[in-house]
């Protein structure tokens, strides 16, 4: 027969045991969500929309603009300006325009692109989605492509 203080050991271990397994769980989940490459969104068909004017990027500068829900950057260089998503192929996070650098860097984990969309260093294996460009005048106009 088991004395009734052995029997509170044995529960006392089984909600111990309980505990550390919620705790790992806590831990492991995040970790393995951070690790793990996100959904980006997918780039619509549409037609030719106006996006900017010239004079709103300078040049070695981006801008910011808002595509089929999604955002999305134009990069000038000198005479060229190109459409890049606004999202990262790694996880989804936000990208932020370094002009120190001319580079854009994720937010969430740091994956940097070139002006180009290629990646340069972070845990990103993708380049960045583009939209093809075209300047009418002063206006800069994106399209959406089928996926």
């Amino acid at each position: 027969m088991t004395s009734p203080a052995r029997s509170t050991y044995r529960w006392t271990d089984y909600l111990l045991g309980l505990l550390i397994l919620i705790a790992a769980g806590a831990v492991f989940y995040p970790t393995v969500r951070f690790l793990q490459p996100g959904q980006t969104p997918p780039v619509l068909s549409g037609t030719l929309i106006p996006a900017a004017n010239l004079e709103e990027i300078p040049p070695g500068q981006a801008l910011e603009i808002e595509y089929a829900s999604t955002p999305w950057i134009l990069v000038k260089k000198g005479h060229e300006i190109v459409a890049l998503s606004g999202v990262c192929t790694y996880r989804g996070s936000e990208l932020v325009w370094d002009a120190g650098r001319n580079v854009l860097v994720c937010s969430g984990h740091g994956c940097t692109f070139d002006r180009h969309g290629n990646v340069l260093w972070g845990l990103a294996t993708r380049p960045l989605e583009t939209l093809p460009v075209r300047i009418e005048g002063n206006r800069v106009h994106v399209a959406g492509r089928a996926m």
